[in-house]
């Protein structure tokens, strides 16, 4: 009998930890109304993105933030011994490099534009696939490309990093991911309150375009801090500091390019700089790439005014002559 008893002690308490737990209230976690149409951030699905390069699925691992004494050592600490450099993926990712000619075109560019094979992969798929959606993203971005270009600039920044927002958002500030990334540039919860994005019951500021910004720049100059590479940096935003550091002591190399013929860094985060790229230059000269009478829309142009406290949203909008 008394075995019996414990041999189903021991199924349930290997059972229980198989079934997620149920999300609980807390101050650092308050509940947020899903947004308006519950819009998506990816631009492509896993299933597109399977056809158009490797059948391989590949599962994300989440791994934590780095503290801010790692980040300003730039020491990242990692148990385990480091693979042999000769570890190959299954990918069949060739890198080749067209002419010079090639690459750039009328546009001019502050961030280092490479074409490859991977790159033309993404511009093709603008321009067929996916075309329509990307011609929206294009005349939504001209709403607020100016005023993050600046923001970008006034950081110090590459003003051509603006095209990660596309990437990311196609410009939507109500764009929402599965992984609950929110707005313009996809900031997670954690992340947008290390860059001091407010994110609570009554607003949430990774969909504020210039907030967003702000804090976007301040996460981007510390990834290039921590690579001084773009490429690498890029790649990092995507799939976090930790991942790209590890990713480059465990292969012995700063080459984005190089990184992306082993199997560790997952596919997402292999097409992301390409996909930048090919962005880019499809934004920068669109008419080149078949889109021609893109319908722009108008720059974000507002006011900034403070207004008592409790003040009724209603007068605000009858001051502003919009609707609620």
């Amino acid at each position: 009998m008394m075995r019996k008893m414990l041999g189903w002690g021991m199924i349930l308490l290997l059972s229980s930890g198989c079934f997620p737990h149920s999300g609980q209230f807390s101050p650092d976690h308050p509940p947020k109304a899903d947004p308006p149409g519950s819009l998506e951030s990816s631009l492509f699905t896993r299933e597109e993105l399977d056809k158009l390069f490797s059948p391989e699925r590949v599962i994300a691992q989440a791994l934590p933030s780095p503290s801010a004494a790692e980040l300003a050592t730039g020491e990242l600490l990692y148990g385990g011994p480091a693979p042999s450099i000769n570890e190959e993926c299954n990918d069949d990712f060739q890198l080749e490099v067209f002419p010079k000619e090639h690459t750039k075109g009328n546009a001019e560019f502050d961030i280092p534009i490479v074409v490859n094979a991977k790159v033309e992969q993404f511009v093709q798929y603008f321009q067929t696939t996916v075309k329509s959606q990307f011609a929206n993203w294009l005349a939504r971005s001209e709403k607020y490309i100016p005023l993050m270009k600046n923001l970008l600039k006034e950081a110090g920044l590459p003003e051509d990093l603006v095209y990660l927002a596309l990437i990311e958002s196609g410009f939507n500030p109500y764009a929402y991911s599965r992984s609950k990334a929110m707005g313009p540039w996809q900031f997670i919860y954690r992340t947008g309150m290390r860059y001091g994005l407010k994110v609570n019951w009554w607003v949430d500021e990774r969909r504020d375009p210039e907030k967003s910004t702000v804090a976007a720049a301040k996460y981007l100059k510390d990834l290039y801090d921590m690579f001084e590479c773009w490429y690498l940096a890029a790649a990092g935003y995507n799939a976090g500091e930790g991942k790209i550091a590890k990713a480059v002591k465990r292969y012995r190399t700063e080459d984005f390019w190089e990184l992306t013929k082993y199997s560790y860094l997952k596919q997402e985060t292999k097409n992301y700089v390409p996909q930048m790229i090919a962005a880019a230059l499809v934004a920068k000269d669109p008419e080149k790439y078949g889109f021609g009478g893109i319908e722009y829309q108008e720059p974000l142009c507002y006011d900034k005014v403070r207004v008592p406290e409790a003040t009724d949203l209603a007068l605000v909008a009858k001051a502003c002559e919009v609707s609620t």
